[in-house]
């Protein structure tokens, strides 16, 4: 089930802004619409995937241990 806490989302993100400069842009309400965001926990820490639909093909990516 897609996780909509957006502050979670975005403090997971932040452990490595560089890699994830792409996805933080995803989560402003212009491409927001468009993701879907999946958050996952392992001994290793937490970690999201990002499902986004407003291009073709569609784009997945992973942040973190996942």
């Amino acid at each position: 089930m897609p996780q909509l806490d957006t502050n979670y989302i975005r403090s997971i993100l932040y452990h490595d802004p560089i890699w994830s400069v792409y996805a933080l842009a995803d989560l402003q309400p212009p491409f927001a619409e468009w993701s879907r965001w999946y958050v996952g926990e392992s001994a290793d820490g937490p970690g999201v995937v990002l499902l986004y639909s407003g291009l073709e093909p569609p784009i997945l990516m992973t942040v973190g241990s996942v």
